[in-house]
């Protein structure tokens, strides 16, 4: 190899070395942007083993049969009569407190994973008992909850 030609190879290799360098400065610096950085971590994140387990088994959990909302219907079936029932958790009423059948219902969740949360007390399951125990408030004779 003539020493033009080793000049120009070590001048390639020194301008890739100064592109890479660039590249890797330009992901540091984008990496401490906030939501990039959430990006990253996050796609770590949906490859953790244990949020796959996790994954797996709340997906078996939805296919479970009879499903939440057929049991409570039922056991609410053999009650004569008016029923009444309460809803603690709700999140979003769609899944299952919208789908219950009852004459009288009643649901507790302070609104944190659903925006609109049109539940009769807005306020988490801690603060409903207490005051429940407190007797600021009491619904009726509930069937189920």
């Amino acid at each position: 190899m003539k020493n033009d030609d080793l000049h120009l190879e070590v001048k390639k290799v020194t301008i890739f070395h100064k592109y890479l360098k660039a590249i890797m400065n330009i992901k540091t610096l984008l990496l401490r942007i906030k939501s990039i950085k959430y990006y990253a971590w996050g796609k770590n994140f949906l490859q953790d083993p244990h949020y796959l387990d996790v994954k797996r088994k709340s997906q078996l959990e939805k296919e479970k049969k009879p499903k939440r909302t057929e049991i409570i219907n039922f056991l609410l079936s053999l009650k004569t009569g008016d029923t009444n029932y309460l809803e603690i958790g709700v999140r979003n009423p769609n899944s299952n407190y919208n789908h219950i059948k009852s004459h009288t219902k009643y649901s507790v969740d302070p609104g944190v994973e659903f925006k609109e949360n049109p539940v009769d007390f807005k306020m988490t399951s801690d603060d409903f008992f207490r005051k429940l125990l407190m007797a600021q408030y009491y619904p009726a004779k509930l069937d189920l909850m």
